[in-house]
C-alpha cells in the first residue's frame, strides 16, 4: 500500500528511486546473510553450554577462549588457563588417529560456531545484531548506522518497509531526494540516540529500520495528516490482481503505525533484541520526522530545495527551447532565456513550461513588470486544472514584485484558502483585495460574499467593502442580507472601515415578469419530501474523507445537449457544496464550480411532484453544446439536515436555495423568483423542465 496526496508535485511521473533503494538495501541485508549460513541449515539452536560440555569430555581438544572461559566460570575459576591445564592433567590424552582427532577438533568447531552464533531472538557474541547491532551499554561507532540494514524475521522487515513504503514515496515526491536523504539520517540518528538515553544499561541490540519509518511517518503527518490523501494498493478479483484505491484523510498513517508498533512489541516479548520494539527509538524518529517537516515549512526550505528537485525532474521531458532557455537563465544570460521562451510562447501561448521560463527568465532580469502578464496566465492556467499550489505560489510571486495586476475574481478566491495553508498571508490580502477592487466591477454577489467571508479575520476592511457591496445588489435574499447586516455591524463596531464601494454599471431593464404561478401552498407530501419519517439522513463524512469533485458516468436525460449527475448532497462546507454519489466516493463540489441553478417541481420522476435542483457546471462555457448538470432531487435528501431553523420541508428547501445561489453566485434559472422557490413553477414533464429551464432542445 502507497499514500499519496491530493496535491499536483505527487504526480510528476518519477520513481521514488531513494525509497526503493532503501527498500532494496534492507532486503538484501535480510536475504543474503541467510542464504550464506548453510552451515546452520536443519541444525538445532545450540547453547554455549552443549560447546563447553563437548569439550569437558574432551579436554585434548583446543577450545575457542569464549567457550575455555564460560566452562571456567561454570567450574567457579576465574583463572581459565590454569582450569585447562587442570582440566587436561587428568583427563584422557588424545586418540592417536589423526584422522579421528581432526573429526572430533571439526565438532568442537561446530558447535562453538553455532553457539556463538546464537538465533535471532537470542543471538550470541558472534551474531551480526550483536556485531553491527546498536548496544546501549557499549555502543560502537559504526553501529549507529548499520543497525537499521539488520531485521530480526519477516514479520519485523515486512511491517517497517510497509510504513517506509507508504510514506516514502509521497515524502520523496514532495521533498525532493536530497532533503529525504537528510530525514532518513537525522531519524536514524535520532531514533538511536533516543534508545541510547532510554536504555543506557540494557546489553540487547536495537535493530532494524522502525526508526527510519517512524520519522517518514512523523513527516507524513505533521506535513499531510490535516489534508485528503489516497491509499492505493491491490485487491483480488477474479483471481487477478488489480489496482485499487480508496480515499482517506492523511491521518489514517497514525492508526497503521500504533498498530504495527505493537505487533512488534508483542511478538519481541521473549526475544534478547529490540526488534522494533523499543518504544524510546521510535518515539524519537517519529518526534524528528515530525519537527522537521514543520521546520522545512517554517523556513520555506522545502519550497527552496524541493522546488529544484522538481524542475530538474520536469525538465526531461520538456521542450528543447525550454530547456535552453532555464539554461540560459541560470547561466546569467537572461535576454537569451526570454527570447527561447517567447518562441515558444508565439506558437503555444498557454504553454505552462514556457510560461514559467518567461516569467523566471524576466524576473531574473530585473523586468518582472514585462513578464507579469505571462505570471498572471500562470496563476489562472494552474488554477484551472486544479493545481492550486502552484498558483499561490505564483501569485505570492506576483505580490513580492509588485505586478499584481488583473487576474479573475473566481481564480483568486479559489487559491486564498491554499496562500493562508502556506502561511502567505500577505499574498492572501493582496488576492482579495483585488479581487473586490473597482477593477472588477463584474464581481457578482456570490463573489463578494465569498470576498467577505474569507477576509473577515485577514483583512477586515476588504471585508466590509465587500459586504456592503454585496448589500447594494437588490436580489440578495432577506435571509443572506441579515446575515450581511449582522456582519457589517461587528466590524464597524470592531474599528474596521471600508473604502468607498465602486459604482456598479446602471442596471439592464428588467425582464417582462413571468405569468403568476398559483401559490405554494403544498404540503410536504405533495413536495415529493416526503413522508420524512421514512427517509435516512445521509451519514456525515469528514473533512478528510472528502475529495475535489470528479463527476460518475451520466444518466440519460431528455435531451444530448445536457449530462446530468444524480447527487445527494451532504453538507454546506466554506469551500463548496459536499455531495455523495451513487456507488462512489463523497466529493466537493467548490462554489466556483457552480455557474447556474436551475430549478422546478416537476411532475413525472416519481408518484409525486419532486423539486429538481440541477448545479449547472459548464453553463457559461459548455463546449459543443452540451451542458454538464449535477441533478439534486428533494425526495432523496433532507433539506432540513442541511439548513437549520426551518419548520417545514417548504422552507428548508428555500433556504437551502439560498444558501446556494448566494454562494456560489451563479445564475438563477429560470429567473430569480423561480430558483429561489417563490414559487416554484411548475412542470408537467422532466422534458418540458428541462426545455424551459436548461434551454434544451425538443
Amino acid at each position: 500500500m502507497i499514500l499519496s496526496i491530493a496535491d499536483e508535485h505527487t504526480r510528476n511521473g518519477r520513481r521514488a528511486w531513494l525509497t526503493l533503494g532503501l527498500v532494496a538495501v534492507s532486503l538484501v541485508c535480510f536475504l543474503a546473510p541467510r542464504a550464506l549460513r548453510a552451515i546452520g541449515s536443519g541444525a538445532a539452536q545450540v547453547e554455549l553450554e552443549q560447546a563447553c560440555d563437548y569439550w569437558l569430555e574432551h579436554p585434548y581438544l583446543e577450545p575457542d577462549a569464549r567457550v575455555l572461559e564460560a566452562a571456567a566460570l561454570a567450574a567457579g575459576s576465574h583463572a581459565p588457563e590454569r582450569f585447562l591445564a587442570a582440566r587436561r592433567s587428568g583427563a584422557a590424552s588424545a586418540p592417536r588417529d589423526a584422522a579421528a582427532l581432526a573429526q572430533e577438533q571439526s565438532g568442537l568447531a561446530f558447535l562453538t560456531r553455532l553457539a556463538l552464533r546464537g538465533s535471532d531472538e537470542r543471538p550470541g557474541p558472534s551474531h551480526a545484531f550483536r556485531r553491527f547491532g546498536l548496544d546501549a551499554s557499549a555502543p560502537r561507532g559504526h553501529a549507529i548506522l548499520t543497525h537499521v540494514f539488520l531485521h530480526s524475521g519477516w514479520i519485523h522487515l515486512g511491517l517497517a518497509l510497509l510504513l517506509v513504503a507508504m510514506a516514502g514515496p509521497v515524502l520523496e515526491s514532495r521533498l525532493g531526494p536530497a532533503l529525504l536523504a537528510a530525514l532518513f539520517v537525522s531519524s536514524g540518528l535520532a531514533s538511536a540516540l533516543a534508545h541510547l538515553l532510554a536504555c543506557s544499561g540494557s546489553s540487547a541490540p536495537l535493530i532494524g529500520a522502525s526508526g527510519i519509518a517512524s520519522g517518514l511517518c512523523g513527516a507524513f503527518l505533521a506535513r499531510f495528516g490535516s489534508g485528503p490523501a489516497v491509499l492505493h494498493g491491490y485487491a483480488i478479483y477474479g483471481m487477478r490482481p488489480r489496482a485499487v484505491s480508496f480515499d482517506v484523510g492523511g491521518w489514517i498513517l497514525a492508526p497503521v503505525v500504533g498498530v504495527a508498533q505493537l505487533a512488534l512489541v508483542l511478538l519481541s516479548l521473549d526475544a534478547e533484541v529490540f526488534a522494533g520494539s523499543s518504544w524510546a527509538a521510535n518515539l524519537g524518529g517519529l518526534a524528528c520526522g515530525g519537527v522537521f517537516a514543520l521546520a522545512l515549512r517554517h523556513w520555506r526550505l522545502e519550497d527552496r530545495f524541493a522546488s529544484r528537485a522538481r524542475e530538474s525532474i520536469a525538465r526531461g521531458n520538456l521542450d528543447p527551447r525550454i530547456k535552453r532557455s532555464i539554461t540560459a537563465r541560470e547561466r546569467g544570460r537572461n535576454d537569451e532565456a526570454i527570447e527561447f521562451a517567447a518562441e515558444v510562447l508565439r506558437e503555444r501561448p498557454d504553454d505552462v513550461s514556457a510560461l514559467q521560463a518567461d516569467w523566471d527568465a524576466r524576473v531574473a532580469a530585473n523586468r518582472a513588470a514585462e513578464g507579469a502578464r505571462s505570471a498572471r496566465r500562470l496563476v489562472e492556467l494552474h488554477a484551472r486544472h486544479g493545481e492550486l499550489a502552484s498558483a499561490a505560489r505564483i501569485w505570492d510571486e506576483l505580490v513580492r514584485a509588485g505586478q499584481r495586476g488583473p487576474v479573475g475574481a473566481t481564480t483568486l478566491l479559489r487559491i486564498v484558502p491554499e496562500l493562508v495553508v502556506q502561511a502567505r498571508r500577505d499574498a492572501a490580502i493582496a488576492a482579495l483585495r483585488a479581487a473586490s477592487s473597482a477593477e472588477t466591477p463584474a464581481l457578482t454577489v456570490g463573489q463578494a460574499l465569498r470576498v467577505a467571508e474569507l477576509a473577515a479575520e485577514l483583512d477586515p476592511p476588504t471585508a466590509l467593502r465587500a459586504a456592503k457591496r454585496a448589500l447594494a445588489d437588490d436580489e440578495l435574499v432577506e435571509e443572506r442580507r441579515a446575515r450581511l447586516e449582522q456582519l457589517v455591524l461587528s466590524l464597524e463596531n470592531t474599528g474596521a472601515r471600508a473604502a468607498a464601494v465602486p459604482q456598479s454599471p446602471p442596471p439592464a431593464p428588467p425582464a417582462p415578469p413571468a405569468p403568476p404561478d398559483e401559490p405554494f401552498e403544498l404540503e410536504p407530501t405533495q413536495l415529493g419530501v416526503g413522508p420524512q419519517a421514512d427517509l435516512e439522513p445521509a451519514a456525515p463524512i469528514e473533512d478528510s474523507a472528502t475529495v475535489v469533485f470528479v463527476a460518475p458516468a451520466a444518466i440519460a436525460s431528455s435531451s444530448a445537449r445536457i449530462k446530468i449527475t444524480p447527487a445527494l448532497p451532504v453538507a454546506l462546507d466554506v469551500l463548496g457544496l459536499r455531495v455523495r454519489f451513487e456507488g462512489g466516493a463523497p466529493s466537493l463540489v467548490e462554489w466556483t464550480s457552480i455557474q447556474a441553478v436551475g430549478v422546478g417541481l416537476v411532475a413525472g420522476l416519481g408518484p409525486k411532484p419532486v423539486v429538481v435542483i440541477d448545479l449547472a457546471l459548464n453553463w457559461a462555457d459548455a463546449p459543443e453544446g452540451a451542458i454538464e448538470v449535477m441533478r439534486l432531487r428533494s425526495d432523496a435528501f433532507r433539506a432540513r439536515e442541511l439548513v437549520s431553523g426551518s419548520a417545514n420541508a417548504p422552507e428548508a428547501l428555500r433556504a437551502l436555495l439560498a444558501e446556494l445561489l448566494a454562494r456560489s453566485g451563479a445564475v438563477p434559472l429560470p429567473d430569480p423568483a423561480s430558483a429561489h422557490g417563490l414559487p416554484f413553477r411548475d412542470y408537467d414533464s422532466p422534458g418540458a423542465y428541462e426545455e424551459a429551464v436548461l434551454l434544451a432542445e425538443s
